[in-house]
């Protein structure tokens, strides 16, 4: 039975155990039992083993049990690292006793719990945060189980939430140390009250931008896609710290990247914050990504598409604890440097398999070297069907997929047969580009142009495999050769002693002839 009542909702157990010496310890281990909570959810308890060692050679365990529910009309917040809109439950956790506390939740959704020391902000869920838990500890279970050293009588903030966004339900949570713990349910309707000396209003403030993207807008080439995307970079600048949400509204496909400054549209690794393409639960095609933003730093937010060479109007909404201040950027264009590279497949060149059968492909393998890190484009130009490999070296025939980092047929229409691939190369590293065809054992002229940054050393790489190639047929040409010279060297001493030569050996020509055919049958 419950001991006492302080809350609606929350009940208090106590168990206590004590020894006969001071110098035994003693080990609790708690069945699954059924709580019953005045807002009728069931739940079961966690088995909980710990120790707590008294000065009077006493060990005492105290268990204290708080039962609530979540649903559409809790609070919500945006939890850190993740998008979307989750319900939680804050309880007011004060020990009286300094010690170790653990804490285990109970419920039938994946729930995630936060202790923090006051005062408790749901716009920033970073600060004062003490610790987090997903699962268990050895996970094991999706319910969360934390451990902290907890001061006597000092109020501190316990947040139950769930994984995932949107979901609601019953929980209970069951806390474990040498004391009981008062916990009390906080109201957070239109303000949050974490401690007696903290109460803000709860502001959430929507901050909008709208524009377009058209031919004459920004371009650069996206990392991991090929083509080129036009974009819009927007100078983000928070007025107040805390969690922000950026989503996106458009008809076209969109993709957002946010960074911190400078941003730099030929390294788009470089200064990346977060990224995203769409929805948080995948059901819409614009981008929704959240993250934390320091007051009266600046950002810059780029709005961009999927895929390459669309246009179209969109809206971008900023939702966090403070107004954002949205204003268009002015990207200087980057002078974009293009290296040209020539060259031709015919019967001589080197072949591979393509597709791991025995039909050839000819292929010419390019030796690449940046001058700058950045993002750059590989694009051939030919009247055959062709097929490009980037590798990073070495690159080896017998095994096209070993260092592969990046491989292309059409470009990024899908009209053209000619590849285009991009990908971010370091500078002063070699890379190999392979041009071949799509189709088996076709030759003929090609052109090549890498776009980036800065110029990119291109070399030919055959002329290595050529010698190799040669000086293997002249090794084996020799050697056919030789053979030949033994054979023919045999028939004719063969027919010289059918024939009676030795007759003839008096006549020193022959004599000589004689031994010259005879030491060449003996090679």
């Amino acid at each position: 039975m419950p001991s006492r009542v302080e809350d609606p909702g929350i009940f208090y157990y106590e168990l206590i155990v004590a020894t006969i010496n001071k110098t035994d310890t003693a080990a609790v281990s708690l069945p699954p039992m059924n709580a019953t909570s005045v807002s009728s959810s069931t739940t079961t308890a966690a088995i909980l083993t710990t120790t707590a060692p008294l000065a009077n050679g006493k060990s005492v365990v105290r268990i204290s049990h708080y039962s609530g529910v979540l649903t559409t009309s809790s609070s919500t917040f945006t939890r850190n690292g993740r998008s979307g809109t989750f319900y939680f439950d804050a309880i007011e956790v004060t020990p009286k006793r300094t010690g170790n506390y653990t804490f285990t939740s109970n419920s039938r959704i994946d729930n995630y719990g936060y202790l923090y020391a006051n005062p408790f902000n749901p716009l920033n869920t970073t600060s004062n945060l003490l610790t987090h838990a997903d699962d268990n500890e050895n996970e094991t279970s999706d319910q969360f189980s934390l451990t902290c050293a907890l001061q006597a009588d000092t109020s501190y903030t316990l947040v139950f939430t769930t994984f995932d966004p949107d979901l609601t339900g019953p929980f209970s949570i069951f806390t474990l140390g040498p004391s009981r713990i008062s916990l009390r349910r906080l109201s957070i309707l239109s303000t949050f009250s974490i401690a007696t000396t903290f109460k803000t209003p709860v502001i959430t403030v929507a901050s909008n931008y709208s524009s377009a993207l058209d031919m004459n807008s920004n371009i650069f080439s996206r990392n991991g896609r090929s083509g080129t995307f036009y974009f819009e970079a927007i100078a983000v600048t928070p007025k107040r710290t805390g969690n922000y949400t950026f989503k996106s509204y458009s008809t076209i496909d969109s993709y957002g990247y946010l960074y911190t400054n400078p941003f730099d549209p030929l390294n788009t690794t470089s200064n990346l914050l977060t990224h995203a393409d769409d929805n948080e639960d995948g059901t819409s095609d614009q981008f929704s990504l959240t993250c934390i933003l320091q007051a009266g730093t600046s950002y810059t937010l780029i709005f961009t598409t999927f895929d390459a060479g669309v246009t179209g109007l969109f809206s971008v909404v900023a939702v966090g604890p403070g107004r954002v201040s949205l204003l268009r950027k002015n990207i200087t264009p980057v002078p974009v440097i293009a290296s040209n590279y020539s060259g031709a497949l015919n019967n001589n060149s080197p072949t591979f398999s393509r597709d791991g059968t025995s039909d050839i492909w000819y292929y010419e393998a390019i030796q690449a070297i940046p001058k700058r890190t950045g993002n750059y484009t590989f694009k051939s130009y030919s009247a055959i069907d062709s097929y490009g490999y980037l590798y990073a070296n070495p690159f080896d025939p017998l095994n096209i997929a070993s260092n592969l980092l990046a491989s292309s047929d059409d470009d990024e229409t899908g009209i053209d047969d000619q590849f285009s691939m991009s990908y971010p190369l370091e500078a002063g590293a070699n890379y190999n580009l392979i041009f071949t065809t799509f189709d088996r054992s076709l030759t003929g002229r090609f052109f090549i142009v890498v776009s980036g940054p800065a110029r990119v050393i291109l070399r030919s790489m055959n002329t290595t495999l050529k010698q190799s190639s040669t000086t293997t047929s002249t090794t084996v040409a020799s050697r056919c050769k030789y053979y030949r010279l033994k054979i023919s060297a045999c028939f004719i001493l063969r027919v010289l002693r059918k024939s009676g030569a030795k007759t003839y050996l008096k006549y020193p020509h022959c004599g000589l002839w004689y031994t010259f055919f005879s030491l060449a049958a003996a090679l």
